[in-house]
């Protein structure tokens, strides 16, 4: 019995349309892990250059692909609202049932909305189920890793009111230097603000305080752990026994992520993968299912290790690395993706032109492979850097930059 996904890389977390980012642009990564037998539903059609690139260039069979023009503010939302493109997904589903074939619907974000979306199809989300997404809040990671024995930072959860929350960072600013307030459902950088403890403690902090939009919102009060860098653990759960995970260090720039690398050269790499993968079991037991990660931070005074969220989700390391897998067979080689700030490159077939003499082609060892090319009116993509080893994947990653005439992060 073969495995049939349908990719609805809805991104329907309020705080993202609240952030002002334009959401439906980041649909089109899911092309990097669709497969030819998949669907795939996305709200702008991928430009035909970049098609040719990933089937010639990569030699990738390509999903069919739908485009839906329903009004909505994320694709789950246009699905439901759009008769052609229900129906559509109604008489694949139909037929890869008939031919005797598992389905599932696999999104970037996994809320109500889409697992409602999942059950008016008929077929399982690849997620968490709605009863645990408290799981992939600050406050509820909090609660859970503190009662599996996780190490956190020093903090305090579920605070919704000024009061509470100003006597939570008043008692973590007698101890620490900084404090970070984190919005419950923040993610990408969106909904966290730093605090001086001296601030604090001085009540020059108060008036930030006060505006706080606590109207509907719960917040983590949490100290600020120097870090020498940031991690990722890349855990999917396909069944009860079936578990994969993978560690990456963590690239972020102002608080905002903006790439990932492997392998993480670290001698502690071991240890946080022992100490994460019994939490891991423990979801998997839950009938947790699908692409999730689990985050943290290593001090930079004694090297401690500190665990910081959970995304009940699939994240931005979950898209360049199934593409990384792809390109060698399933093995994970060195790799180094990463957000590009553009200058003056508009199209991705001029990025592609641009990026020809190092592009990924089929059967090379080491390349660079361009997505998130529908972020390009905003002047913006990210490249996937893959070669024999790291110290390659940061050259290529700098001629990218000088082709690409790009101001990026450091």
């Amino acid at each position: 019995m073969a495995l049939r996904k349908i990719f609805i890389d809805s991104q329907s977390y309020p705080l993202l349309a609240k952030g002002g980012l334009e959401e439906q642009q980041y649909e089109q990564r899911c092309l990097l892990e669709a497969e030819a037998e998949d669907l795939v539903v996305l709200s702008m059609p991928p430009e035909d250059v970049y098609l040719d690139y990933l089937r010639h260039g990569l030699g990738w069979e390509l999903p069919t692909i739908k485009t839906t023009y329903a009004s909505g503010w994320n694709l789950a939302e246009k699905v439901l609202a759009d008769a052609e493109t229900f129906a559509l997904l109604n008489r694949q589903i139909a037929t890869w049932k008939k031919q005797g074939h598992a389905i599932r619907l696999e999104s970037y974000a996994v809320t109500p909305l889409e697992h409602h979306l999942a059950k008016k199809l008929g077929v399982p989300l690849y997620g968490f189920p709605e009863s645990l997404l408290g799981y992939g809040t600050k406050s509820g990671f909090r609660k859970l890793a503190s009662a599996h024995d996780l190490p956190v930072p020093d903090g305090f959860e579920y605070l919704t009111t000024v009061t509470d929350i100003r006597k939570a960072v008043t008692k973590l600013a007698e101890n620490h230097d900084s404090v970070l307030l984190k919005q419950d459902d923040g993610l990408a950088g969106i909904g966290i603000l730093p605090l001086l403890g001296e601030s604090i403690l001085s009540g020059n902090s108060d008036q930030t305080l006060n505006d706080i939009p606590i109207a509907g919102n719960s917040f983590v009060a949490e100290a600020y752990i120097p870090w020498q860098f940031s991690f990722s653990f890349q855990i999917e759960i396909s069944s009860a026994r079936t578990f994969s995970q993978i560690l990456l260090e963590q690239l972020v720039h102002n608080g905002k992520f903006i790439g990932c690398q492997y392998p993480l050269e670290n001698t502690l790499r071991q240890g946080i993968q022992e100490r994460a993968w019994e939490l891991v079991q423990i979801l998997a037991r839950q009938r947790c299912r699908g692409h999730f990660n689990m985050e943290g931070i290593v001090s930079i005074d004694d090297g401690s290790v500190y665990f910081v969220e959970l995304n009940a989700r699939k994240t931005g390391v979950t898209y360049p690395l199934a593409c990384a897998k792809r390109l060698t067979g399933g093995i994970v080689p060195p790799f180094l993706a990463k957000h590009i700030q553009l200058q003056s490159v508009r199209s991705t077939a001029q990025a592609l032109k641009k990026l020809e003499p190092i592009l990924y082609i089929r059967g090379k060892q080491a390349g660079v492979v361009p997505y998130n090319t529908g972020l390009l009116p905003w002047k913006q993509m990210e490249v996937l850097c893959v070669a024999p080893s790291a110290q390659e994947t940061q050259t290529l990653y700098k001629t990218a930059q000088k082709l690409l005439g790009a101001q990026v992060p450091n």
